[in-house]
């Protein structure tokens, strides 16, 4: 990474001279003034001892109410600056004081907001990393464990080989769909994802989505229904993408769903769009994570298999598909997803 270079700007002598020049200029305006107003008006009542007298203290007091405005913005601009410094360091824990309500306060602020955002962002990576790595490592220990007792096995015992097998194509399956989701999430935020955009009946791929989780539920003792209408307008999409979206959305429901519970898929044509609902009544999210969960990384429950990027993805698409993709959860009662996509008009 290219490291970033940071130039103090803030030329304390030349603010100084700066402000002590424009107070002079503003004194000098003000007993020039005062002079006239002498002339005309005071000559009676004021003597010219007391004028010359006035007419310094105020210069004095004016010079040193703005030095001591002055050293106080100095004192926060190098604050800043260092904060700046330390933030392209990587200390993203840095917080400025505000001690001013006009511009350099709001300049603080919005620093103190950029340096927060930045180390919630770090965290998040931090955890991504720590959370793939893990979720890597695991099937990769399983297909070398079991290639290994294949490989040493010398009673070639036809059950235990067909049992590792499958375990190594499960795992390697597993594998397979995280790099995938991995490779589909950068080319979706690159904006280097090709769409074929066509007509397309929804229902085709929605209900291709629920066959392929349906057998998975029932091995799980999980109840997952569709309530599939007769017919509804087309959509224009990539199909591929959309099927994308509810493998996405049933992969978390069922993952989120315990045993003996149950998802149930609707869907609806309404003002123009095909809204689709996915809800289960599994453990739910806490209004600590549902604002969280559509992020790139973030997983509510670090224990929980996955990358954390399945709903980012299927935010992605949905906008590239001019959808809205909307989550609503209670904890412990449940999610619903829904889904809406506009549909084709002539």
């Amino acid at each position: 990474m290219k490291k970033l270079k940071f130039k103090n700007y803030v030329n304390i002598s030349v603010v100084l001279k700066k402000w002590i020049v424009n107070s002079l200029v503003f004194s000098t305006c003000f007993i020039f003034l005062f002079s006239v107003l002498f002339y005309f008006l005071g000559k009676k009542y004021i003597k010219i001892e007391n004028f010359i007298m006035l007419s310094i203290i105020l210069t004095i007091l004016i010079v040193t109410i703005g030095l001591y405005y002055l050293k106080s913005i100095i004192e926060t601009v190098k604050e800043i600056n260092n904060s700046a410094k330390a933030i392209a360091t990587g200390n993203f824990s840095t917080k400025i004081n505000k001690n001013h309500n006009d511009e350099i306060g709001e300049l603080c602020d919005t620093i103190n907001f950029m340096a927060k955002e930045l180390n919630d962002a770090e965290k998040i990576k931090n955890d991504f990393i720590s959370s793939i790595s893990h979720e890597l490592k695991t099937p990769l220990t399983a297909i070398k464990g079991w290639a290994e007792t294949i490989q040493m096995d010398g009673s070639n015992d036809t059950k235990t080989i067909n049992k590792g097998l499958k375990i190594i194509v499960r795992e390697s399956e597993r594998l397979s769909e995280m790099v995938e989701e991995l490779l589909i999430f950068s080319r979706l935020k690159k904006g280097k994802t090709s769409s074929n955009l066509d007509k397309i009946d929804i229902l085709a791929e929605l209900g291709e989505a629920v066959y392929i989780f349906k057998e998975k539920a029932r091995i799980e003792n999980k109840t997952l229904s569709y309530n599939e209408p007769k017919m509804l307008s087309p959509i224009l999409g990539d199909k591929n993408k959309i099927k994308q979206v509810f493998i996405n959305v049933l992969d978390n429901s069922l993952k989120y769903t315990k045993q003996n519970n149950s998802i149930n898929v609707s869907v609806k044509e309404e003002d123009f769009k095909i809204i689709i609902n996915i809800t289960d009544n599994g453990c739910g999210i806490s209004k600590e994570h549902i604002n969280k969960v559509k992020e790139k990384f973030y997983k509510a429950d670090s224990q929980q298999r996955g990358s954390g990027i399945g709903l980012s993805i299927v935010d992605e698409i949905v906008k590239l598909h001019k959808g809205n993709f909307e989550i609503i959860s209670e904890e412990n009662f449940g999610t619903s997803a829904i889904i809406s996509f506009p549909v084709l008009t002539n």
